[in-house]
């Protein structure tokens, strides 16, 4: 061995930094000079006996960085020379030889590089690997097939193809199963058998249709099979709370049986009852374990049960075994396994044992700190935004999937029983807290209610809730208060008024009194349940309620300010008199906002809420005391802008700026003018950040509509008026701003000509070049669409006078008018808003009407035609024709509709080319979430930066089975014609018929980041979106404003103008019908007019 490199691998792990970057470099020099001599040296020092394990582990994984440089031209980081034949065998048996070491550290990393090398050398150059790997598994000694069962596992994980694997599966699965059930192996290595079946089942996803049916017979004896086993497993009780590497395998069941669930939930169905039952026993005897060992302030401490039980008890804990359980449970639950829902329908001392056994594990375990400290961590999970799984959200998530009648009343018998054994205040608090818990889940979790429920449950509840409000236990007393709002939510009926309003009153005065912030905060989350119930009694509580959100204001953080500031949008509401002339509520609104600017949940309600002030003291005559209180604070945040570059305070400010602006009175008062305007200016012709560009120019929109009047006499030192607001202009219009910048300038562009119209004279024509000069450049779909506004908005206005305009316009050769409306009229079906949708309508009927020469003359892009398959795109033809590159099925994470989050995202376009037409129309409405992740879109790529940018790869000089999509080209005024036609004939899109468009589409989860395979012809590109999209057509936020289809009023405009101009055959309308419309189009017209 080389003594040297032994010494610098050593010194690769010293505290000194310039000891160990001066080793890095030797190591690396030397990597460099004899890749061969120090692949050698490497992986001799992993297989000496007396070198310590840390030593022996930086060793290989430095092996593993010469590996990805120096082993085969198929790793991303390869350079020349190649290690030699001799030594790539050396290493591949050194590695092979180290996989049955007994320490797990060096076992670990030999099964990653054998994987790496698999990767690039499986099957051609390493064929007999699986066999190796196979005869080591049965018949090596127990390390030996340890560790083997390792690179199993990463082989399936990353290195094995689909071909290879339907060729050694069946092989592979009976050496599996041979290892997970054969008691002479360690529980982890059985485990890990168990974790290798798992990602076989994975394969067996991938089977095409030709495989499918003899995937799954082999499937269903397979799992038949496992779920024997794992269900005997499952079974075999804990000697110790320390039995790590049991708790390890059962948890690598549970995650099995949830992939084999998944992936053939019908043979699952059928084995679910034995492993419910194998569980329901584990269950039973983990819950004495869990309440000696994880409840309570004296627990001990626990100690591995063996050896190898050391190194996995930090993360195979008995409380993770009981999270999975439970998780098990739910599954179970929603499969909608008949004997086991009736089983808990019918047994009742079934549902009591449960609800004993969760009242137990619902105790809060000693590792949750109950004291104030935990106020914020409190608030997260009371407000349902933790996004840890614990034993307490698990069992909330049971008793959700379990409710029925008689849940509830099991639950009550338990209550009673635990408290009249423990009638002093003091006694059994975490059973307590935990019975107010479970019940506070039964009645508000899931979807069931339970009006009926007897009123001596009801009135045993209030009695008890009550009498813990008194607890000096303050976790008991928040939980007694908060299970209180719920009682008077859930049991309305059933609860006098004279109850209700004690609840209210109790929860004011502990909100005022008490000197814990959990009980405050506590109070708070009951008053904001019960609020809309005791409205009316409210009101004389505005300033009490102030005064305990203030209290809460010093300590909040993470998802308390956010809270606070939804507490008080409903406080606010109250009395707006109060509110808007408040200093004290509006700083309060602000010290919340700025606990976390850049938390867009809490600027978004504190902007609502601020709207909200602001709106009401515009009507109430009182908007100046407002500004009085307001606009201090606000232009020192404008001031926190530093070489003009994004911060979040910075956009608070601004955000709640154009609110004060927006929801003011026209004209505004001259103080708004004077504090806003100049520092508005400044960032707007000098910041470039896109976000703060967005926000500064939807907020000076907001200025030039409110205050006309107040820029045409206002005088600055440099600039008049009317000056800076040009001067703003001309920087959004100018092509050196991002796309994603700017896409407010329509907006602006389109104030600026309706409240200075008489004012601009020779400067109208200027604008609007420099407007088009800007649509040429656009690519971003939302400022094409900002852009095309101005022009839509003034042909309303004039359309003669806009063609005119537009045709005197030249930019780079082209002039204005084809520009206009080649942008105006792609973009025309993405349009969104019934308002917005309207108006264009007419704009372009407008235009028709003008049975102009100009717009006649306007070529565009009419049909998509045919595109020619099989054809090789050299990147000179791709460049020279200027196509779009298809590749159908590739898993895209943002759209271009979302550019105000990624302005950065690469562009799409969405034609019928890719999806029908309630698919289109319904992909563009779903596209409006803002949490769009891993949506199944086809991506047309325009460019080759495009290209690079979505593959992350060079554009290939040959690029093979790819589609060219071209377009027929037709004049402008048959283009409109042709829209209004798709017009008709779209049906509205709303829920009922995205149900009908999603019926019949095959879900396919897939959880991997790679590209999608190119899917067979036919197949829909909307397969995959399942029950999410549901869920996003049935949530709040996809109001009727944003669905894209005509109202009745709207479709009757276009079939009057059809009428109007087949009548007079305005622009040769009949020979339209005849030469350029499709049989469809010339079917859906003859519907509607009087064409001949």
């Amino acid at each position: 061995m080389d003594s040297q490199l032994l010494e610098l691998i050593r010194n690769v792990q010293s505290a000194d930094a310039g000891t160990r970057k001066h080793a890095e470099e030797a190591l690396e020099k030397a990597s460099n000079s004899d890749v061969d001599r120090y692949m050698m040296t490497l992986i001799s020092v992993g297989q000496e006996t007396n070198i310590p394990t840390e030593l022996k582990q930086s060793a290989l994984l430095l092996l593993k960085k010469s590996i990805l440089k120096s082993w085969n031209i198929g790793f991303s980081d390869f350079q020349e020379p190649p290690a030699s034949p001799n030594v790539k065998a050396n290493v591949r048996q050194g590695l092979f030889d180290l996989i049955g070491s007994r320490e797990r550290k060096v076992r670990s990393v030999c099964a990653l590089l054998l994987s790496k090398i698999a990767s690039v050398e499986f099957p051609d150059e390493w064929p007999d690997l699986i066999d190796r790997l196979v005869g080591l598994i049965q018949a090596g000694v127990p390390v030996q097939v340890h560790g083997a069962l390792t690179v199993m596992k990463e082989l399936l994980r990353e290195s094995i193809a689909e071909k290879e694997f339907y060729t050694y599966g069946e092989t592979i699965i009976s050496t599996l199963f041979g290892v997970a059930s054969n008691e002479n192996y360690s529980w982890v290595a059985r485990g890990t058998a168990v974790e290798c079946f798992s990602s076989c089942v994975q394969f067996f996803l991938m089977a095409d249709d030709t495989q499918q049916e003899m995937i799954e017979s082999f499937a269903e004896k397979a799992i038949a099979q496992w779920c024997d086993l794992f269900a005997t497993v499952l079974k075999q009780p804990l000697q110790s709370p320390g039995c790590a590497s049991l708790i390890s395998c059962k948890l690598e069941i549970l995650s099995c049986i949830k992939d084999m669930e998944a992936a053939f939930a019908k043979f699952v169905s059928v084995q679910l009852v034995s492993l419910f039952s194998s569980v329901w026993e584990d269950l039973c005897t983990l819950e004495t374990y869990y309440c000696d060992y994880f409840v309570g302030d004296n627990a001990p401490a626990i100690e591995p049960y063996q050896e190898e039980d050391q190194d996995l008890l930090a993360d195979c804990s008995v409380d993770a075994l009981i999270i999975s359980e439970l998780a098990f449970f739910g599954l179970c639950l929603e499969s909608g396994n008949r004997r086991i829902v009736n089983e808990f329908t019918s047994d009742t001392q079934l549902i009591r044992r449960f609800v004993t056994m969760f009242i137990k594990l619902g105790q809060l375990p000693n590792e949750t700190p109950m004291g104030d400290e935990n106020v914020n961590e409190f608030v997260t999970e009371e407000t349902g935004l933790s996004i840890d799984h614990t034993v307490r959200s698990e069992l909330a998530n049971v008793i959700c999937l379990l409710n029925n009648d008689h849940l509830p009343i099991a639950l009550y018998e338990q209550i009673e029983m635990v408290f009249n054994e423990n009638p002093v205040e003091e006694s059994a608090i975490l059973l307590k807290e935990s019975c107010f818990y479970l019940f506070g889940q039964v009645i508000t979790g899931g979807t069931r209610t339970f009006p009926d429920l007897p009123q001596n449950v009801v009135d045993g509840m209030i009695r008890y809730t009550f009498n813990s409000q008194q607890s000096p236990n303050i976790m008991l007393q928040a939980r007694a208060i908060i299970l209180g709002s719920f009682l008077c939510t859930s049991f309305e009926n059933g609860i006098t008024q004279d109850v209700k309003h004690r609840y209210l009153e109790d929860a004011m005065r502990l909100g005022v009194q008490s000197p814990s912030p959990i009980v405050r905060v506590g109070c708070l989350i009951a008053i904001n349940k019960i609020q809309s119930i005791v409205h009316d009694s409210l009101k004389p509580h505005q300033e009490t309620l102030f005064s305990i959100v203030a209290s809460m204001v010093d300590i909040a953080a993470d998802d308390t300010p956010a809270f606070l500031v939804e507490v008080l949008l409903f406080v606010v509401r109250l009395d707006f008199s109060v509110s808007a002339r408040s200093k004290e509520i509006v700083q309060l609104l602000f010290t919340l906002a700025s606990k976390d600017t850049s938390n867009i949940e809490l600027t978004t309600e504190t902007t609502s809420v601020f709207e909200d002030i602001v709106e009401n003291a515009t009507e109430l005559g009182i908007y100046s005391d407002v500004c009085a209180n307001t606009l201090p604070t606000l232009v020192s945040g404008l001031e926190t802008i530093k070489n003009w570059e994004y911060n979040s305070d910075l956009m608070l400010s601004i955000g709640l700026i154009g609110a004060l602006v927006d929801k003011g009175p026209t004209p505004l008062p001259t103080e708004v003018i004077d504090h806003v305007l100049e520092p508005l200016y400044q960032i707007l012709v000098n910041a470039s950040d896109v976000q703060i560009l967005q926000a500064a120019s939807e907020t000076f929109t907001f200025l030039v509509s409110h205050a006309s009047e107040q820029l045409r006499m206002w005088r600055g030192t440099e600039v008049n008026g009317q000056e800076l607001v040009l001067n703003v202009a001309s920087r959004l219009l100018d092509p050196s701003c991002e796309d994603s910048a700017t896409i407010n300038s329509g907006n602006l562009i389109s104030t600026i000509i309706s409240k200075f119209n008489q004012d601009l004279g020779s400067l109208l024509p200027r604008l609007l070049e420099a407007t088009t000069r800007r649509l040429y450049t656009a690519e971003n779909l939302l400022l094409v669409e900002s852009l095309v506004s101005v022009f839509s908005e003034l042909v309303l206005q004039s359309p003669s006078g806009v063609v005119d305009i537009l045709w005197e316009i030249d930019v780079d050769g082209v002039h204005g008018l084809q520009i206009v409306l080649s942008k105006w009229l792609s973009t025309f079906d993405i349009l969104r808003g019934y308002e917005q949708i309207r108006k264009n309508i007419i704009a372009l009927q407008q235009l028709y009407l003008l049975d102009d020469d100009c717009i006649k003359s306007v070529i565009v892009d009419g049909d998509i035609q045919n595109p020619q398959h099989d054809i090789i795109i050299t990147r000179s033809r791709a460049r020279e024709r200027k196509c779009l590159l298809l590749k159908p099925h590739t898993k895209l994470y943002y759209s271009s509709l979302l550019v105000t989050r990624a302005p950065r995202a690469p562009r799409v376009r969405l034609t019928d080319a890719v999806f029908g037409e309630a698919e289109l129309r319904f992909l563009l409405l779903f596209l409006e979430k803002e949490d769009v992740h891993s949506l199944n879109l086809s991506f047309l790529a325009h460019s080759e930066e495009d290209w690079v940018q979505v593959y992350g790869e060079p554009f290939d000089e040959r690029v093979t089975n790819m589609s060219l999509v071209t377009y027929t080209k037709v004049p402008a005024h048959v283009k409109i014609v042709k829209l209004f036609i798709k017009e008709l004939s779209s049906m509205p899109f709303d829920t009922q018929d995205a149900q009908q468009a999603i019926r019949g589409i095959e879900a396919q989860q897939g959880e991997d980041d790679e590209w999608e395979d190119i899917e067979p012809a036919g197949s829909n590109p909307l397969s995959g979106l399942g029950q999410d999209v549901m869920n996003f057509l049935n949530d709040d936020a996809m109001n009727n404003e944003n669905r894209r289809h005509l109202d009745s009023e709207t479709h009757s405009l276009i079939i009057t103008w059809f009428k109007q101009i087949t009548e007079t055959n305005l622009s040769d309308i009949n020979s339209i019908y005849h030469n350029e419309l499709t049989n469809e189009e010339r079917n859906v017209l003859l519907k509607y007019s009087n064409v001949n």
